[in-house]
């Protein structure tokens, strides 16, 4: 921190970029707490800015829009009391934040425990202020997506913050909204698909579940899950509703109403009901495909040419590109860790060779802050990046900071 405090120190002339005050000024990509239906507040980045809501893409998956002043800075330090999941299972645990290192946090449990952790598995509680109606679900656009997504049987699925709370996951239902009419494009005629086909849409946590198709143009294929999410999803967003036995996947047993998958193998298949052998060793038959979610790889991937430990550039589901080292390879499955703090697991299609150089357009984190800016990477020296903003400032940086927008954000730049 010291050689970054003195290249900081030097640029005393250059205009300050403070963090944007509750309630107004929030922008496109910043990183947030914003409030969900239970009354806490959960870690994010605002997607959009629409008049006094934001359309907030929660950590977890699940994108909601929020009214701006329930939408506050990411203000987790360390002294800060929170919830958070002790190692990442689905309950949240009170503690207090005892060091903090970007996304990085050091918790003490009340129970004694500690742990490192990610912000983006703890809630806080903030003060609600009474405007507006509840956070509602809103429909998303194709290959658009969210901040990190906890990996594992025991996160909470489709929407919502993870389980153990009585959110849009559990009891408490997230309202519909009225009049929803999702914008496709134009129709098509010349699909494979047909509307009322039954498929398995790919989500924002990277898993497959089973979906029905509504509508589709040329701006994607609307789909209505079967839990009653919806989303606009491309084509590589699709694919047949086919489960075979012997299959490894994840399913809610049927004593569990909230959403809590569990490994499971198929031991029989009809049509849409299957009987599974969960991973305890119970059997239960007659189970319905509805209530599974699979993970697979929607490219055909021959080998990935990496090996643990490597330094790669990878996609999140937000649909930037960060930084990021392979923590674990198994199959289909690549277990990676981005250089900026949070742990994803992708399939190896999202995951390509390191390459930051001179003269790419990105978006980097002025000073260390939450905001993302965008510039050009002007000089590369090891993990030091030189970053020339596109309003005219400039800095020396890490790498760390540094991410590449969608091709279709670089178009517009």
């Amino acid at each position: 921190m010291g050689l970054f405090d003195w290249l900081f120190g030097k640029k005393s002339s250059a205009p300050s970029r403070p963090a944007a005050p509750p309630g107004k000024g929030w922008k496109v990509g910043d990183r947030v707490l914003a409030s969900w239906l239970d009354g806490y507040f959960y870690p994010g980045r605002v997607r959009q800015v629409q008049g006094d809501s934001c359309e907030i893409a929660f950590d977890d998956g699940d994108v909601a829009l929020v009214h701006k002043a329930n939408v506050r800075g990411p203000d987790i330090t360390s002294g800060s009391q929170v919830f958070c999941r002790f190692h990442a299972g689905p309950a949240y645990l009170p503690g207090i934040v005892e060091k903090q290192n970007g996304e990085k946090i050091h918790v003490k449990y009340d129970n004694g425990e500690r742990e490192w952790t990610t912000i983006s598995m703890v809630r806080v509680k903030r003060k609600l202020a009474e405007v507006g109606g509840p956070p509602a679900q809103v429909h998303q656009g194709p290959d658009m997506a969210v901040g990190p997504v906890p990996v594992g049987p025991a996160t909470g699925g489709m929407g919502g913050p993870p389980v153990g709370t009585m959110t849009a996951t559990g009891q408490m239902m997230v309202p519909p909204q009225q009049g929803f009419i999702p914008d496709v494009g134009e129709p098509v005629t010349d699909s494979d698909w047909r509307v009322g086909d039954r498929v398995l849409g790919r989500w924002f946590d990277f898993f497959w579940y089973p979906a029905t198709i509504l509508a589709i143009g040329s701006k994607g294929t609307h789909l209505l899950f079967d839990d009653g999410d919806q989303r606009v999803a491309s084509d590589t967003g699709l694919m047949p509703l086919a489960v075979e036995e012997g299959e490894e996947i994840f399913i809610r047993p049927k004593n569990q109403p909230q959403r809590i998958y569990t490994p499971a193998r198929v031991l029989r298949v009809s049509g849409e009901v299957i009987d599974v052998e969960l991973d305890d060793g119970t059997q239960e038959t007659n189970q319905k495909v509805s209530r599974a979610r699979l993970w697979r790889c929607p490219v055909g991937v021959k080998s990935i040419p990496f090996e643990e430990a490597d330094r790669i550039m990878a996609q999140d589901v937000d649909g930037y590109t960060y930084p990021a080292e392979i923590l674990s390879i198994e199959g289909d499955k690549v277990v990676v860790h981005f250089l900026d703090g949070p742990e994803r697991m992708l399939t190896p299609e999202l995951v390509k060779p390191f390459a930051l150089k001179a003269g790419m357009g990105v978006e980097c984190r002025w000073k260390g802050g939450q905001t993302y800016f965008p510039g050009k990477l002007t000089q590369v020296d090891g993990d030091r990046a030189h970053i020339s903003y596109n309003d005219g400032d400039e800095e020396w940086t890490t790498i760390r900071l540094v991410r590449l927008p969608p091709k279709e954000n670089l178009r517009q730049g």
